[in-house]
This record gives C-alpha cells, sequence and structure tokens, in this order.
C-alpha cells in the first residue's frame, strides 16, 4: 500500500512505463487485480514492442478467472480465461518478431526471450477448479513454449535465477521430472540458500501433480537444512508424507507408512493430532492395539474434543478404541 501511494505520487510527474508496471505489481500482490489491470494496460500503451505488459495482463485476466469462478460467474470465467489466452498470443508474437529480426544479431536477444511467457503460465494455475477443457488448453500452451524453449540453457548460472525456477516449474507440470529436478538442483549447488524456496516449490509441484512418493522424497531431503520459513517446509512434508503413506498402507506397506508418520511427527507440524490418528490407524490395521490406543491417547491429550469432531469420523478403526480411553 506505501508503495502504491509512491508510486502513484511519481506517475502524477511523470508516467512512465516502468512506474506504471511497478505499480501494477504492488496492485497484484495485494490481489487488486482491476487497478493492476488498469497500470498494465496504460504501460502497454506506452510500449507495445515488449511482451511484458500483455504476459501480465494475461496473468491478471487468469487471476479474476479464479476469482470469478469462486463466484461462481461462468460467464465472467470464459471472458477473462479468452482475453488472457488473447494477450498470451501477442506476447509470444512479440516474441517471435523479435528473435526473428534478430536472428543475425543473437546479441540482441535476451538469455532466455520466453520467460514474460514461462512467468505467466506458472502463475497461470487454475487446477482444481473443474475447468477441464481450460486447463487442457494451458497444458498444450505449456507445452508449445517449453517446446520453443529447448535451445536455452537453463543450468547457465548465467539467467536470472527466477527465470530458471519459473522454467522448472513448467517442467515440472509437463511431467518432464528429471530435466526439472536438474535444473533445481543446478540451482542450490549455484548458491546453497536457495535449498528452501527451490526444492519446495519442485515439491508442491510434484505433489499437485499427482507424484506424492516424489515430492515426500525431496521434502524430506532438504528439511534438515537451515532454511528460511521452515514451518511451510514442515507443513509440506506432511501433506506429502501423509499421502504417500496412504498410498503405501493400500499395499500392505505398512513398516514404511509407519516410518513416514514418526518422521513427519519428529518435525512438529500444526495439527499433529491427525497425524497421530493416522498412526494409530496404521498400527491398528497391523494388529497392535497397544500402540494404537498409546498414539490415539497422544492425540487426545493434544485436541481434547478430538473424537467429537466431523474430521474423526475418517477413522472408524479408532472408534472403539476411542471409547476405551479414559474420560472419552
Amino acid at each position: 500500500e506505501e508503495a502504491i501511494e509512491v508510486f502513484t505520487q511519481a506517475i502524477a510527474i511523470n508516467k512512465s512505463y516502468e512506474l506504471l508496471i511497478d505499480r501494477g505489481d504492488s496492485y497484484y500482490r495485494i490481489t487488486k487485480y482491476i487497478p493492476a489491470l488498469k497500470d498494465y494496460r496504460e504501460a502497454n500503451k506506452l510500449m507495445q514492442s515488449v511482451p511484458e505488459p500483455y504476459s501480465k495482463i494475461g496473468i491478471c485476466c487468469f487471476a479474476l478467472v479464479k476469482e470469478n469462478e469462486k463466484n461462481n460467474n461462468k460467464e465472467l470465467v470464459k471472458k477473462w480465461f479468452a482475453l488472457g489466452i488473447k494477450h498470451f498470443s501477442l506476447a509470444e508474437n512479440i516474441i517471435s518478431q523479435m528473435i526473428k529480426e534478430n536472428k543475425n544479431a543473437p546479441e540482441k536477444i535476451p538469455d532466455a526471450p520466453y520467460a514474460p511467457l514461462v512467468n505467466a503460465l506458472t502463475e497461470w494455475d487454475i487446477r482444481g477448479l473443474g475447468l477441464e477443457e481450460m486447463e487442457k488448453q494451458l497444458s498444450e500452451l505449456t507445452l508449445k513454449v517449453i517446446s520453443k524453449t529447448q535451445s536455452v540453457d537453463y543450468l547457465s548460472s548465467d539467467i536470472d535465477i527466477d527465470v530458471r525456477i519459473d522454467h522448472a516449474i513448467l517442467l515440472t507440470r509437463a511431467k518432464k521430472y528429471e530435466k526439472a529436478e536438474k535444473i533445481f538442483r543446478q540451482i542450490i549447488k549455484d548458491d546453497v540458500s536457495l535449498v528452501g524456496p527451490a526444492f519446495n516449490n519442485f515439491a508442491i509441484e510434484l505433489r499437485k501433480s499427482g507424484n506424492e512418493e516424489r515430492a515426500y522424497h525431496i521434502l524430506r531431503e532438504i528439511i534438515d537444512y537451515d532454511i528460511p520459513d521452515k514451518n511451510i517446509v514442515v507443513e509440506n512434508l506432511k501433506i506429502a508424507g501423509v499421502k504417500h503413506a496412504a498410498t503405501l498402507r493400500k499395499n500392505s506397506r505398512h513398516e514404511e507408512a509407519l516410518a513416514i508418520y514418526k518422521l513427519v511427527l519428529q518435525h512438529n507440524p500444526r495439527q499433529k493430532e491427525w497425524v497421530l490418528c493416522e498412526l494409530a490407524a496404521t498400527y491398528m490395521e497391523t494388529k497392535n492395539q497397544a500402540e494404537a490406543s498409546s498414539k490415539l491417547r497422544e492425540a487426545v491429550s493434544i485436541n481434547s474434543q478430538l473424537m467429537k469432531q466431523e474430521k474423526f469420523k475418517h477413522y472408524p478403526v479408532l472408534n472403539r478404541l476411542g471409547k476405551e480411553l479414559p474420560n472419552s
């Protein structure tokens, strides 16, 4: 908000492309998408030959897709999606034209010319909204952009870190896991302080793509590093671990599932009582009622109302056990 005030004062003196983009970015970060859109459009009028305003307009459009989907406004969802795709295409055309015009002067072409589109696509995550046809279109666009960036060496430290992370995220969404992991590992090799944000982003994308097992192992690998916002990584470890363990249990690999729950609990996640319930249920599946009772008792000691909550109904195997606890 303070940045917006300062940018507004500066724009009143000199309405420049850079200031409009900066104020638009500030609006976007506080989810004021319509004012952000207006600034990006004004910036676009001043600089029609660069792709960034077009891609940023597209990003705003897709943020408004999500917003209107929540409000069940199907017509506006279609409108904003179409506008997003339109501006994506405009950005793509400008980049293609720039590359074509400078084919004999490669020094004038950025190291990662499609970076604005890659960034836009990483922001355009509409998975889980039930918009299957739109998801399909975005997947096709993702593969198209990836194919156009094959000549770029994203392992090179000369390319901006954020650009490399965005590209690796896009590769993960396209299920090109090995290529993505190679980039993430090179980023960490270049700067070990990025192990937390880089690998956490990778794990989140793996999880969203349905690869819970790999997500869990990546998070397990980084959890012992001294990383900022470690609680976020712990929560993601819990989510990925619980889902992976559930798959293991279905395949009668109970010992491996037990080990995962125990490791997650070592890091003291939020709402750990529900991880303890998973652990107790797994012990019941292995006919170890004593350990199951112990873990359920520990869960109840953390949350005395646990067995009265709706979520506890998901553990029918623990119902009888719970009734046997003191003061249940």
